[in-house]
């Protein structure tokens, strides 16, 4: 099987639309957020009520997923723009990478 090695401009692309996206996407609000939920968490008597435990335990869980998806694309375009900068990067990783960054 042959590698496709993105172009440049194609990385461009991705870093653009990364760009445009991450303008919107409150970041550092869901990190706070996680923050204070995590705060709750320690409380011993949120079990009393149940509901509320679920509740935030599910909030939880989404902002970490939410913060690490966040993360892992941020951390592959980035990666990305370093490959096209060498002579000759990692085919492989490189298109793996920008795969991450495309899906």
């Amino acid at each position: 099987m042959q590698i496709q090695i993105p172009t440049r401009e194609a990385v461009l692309d991705v870093r653009q639309r990364f760009d445009t996206v991450d303008k919107n996407v409150p970041v550092k609000e869901r990190e706070m957020e996680l923050q204070e939920l995590r705060l709750r968490q320690q409380d011993p008597a949120l079990w009393d009520d149940q509901e509320r435990a679920v509740e935030i335990t599910r909030k939880v869980s989404e902002a970490e997923r939410f913060l690490s998806e966040y993360y892992a694309l941020k951390e592959s375009v980035e990666m990305c723009e370093l490959w096209i900068l060498e002579d000759e990067p990692d085919a492989e990783d490189f298109s793996s990478a920008y795969q991450r960054a495309v899906d």
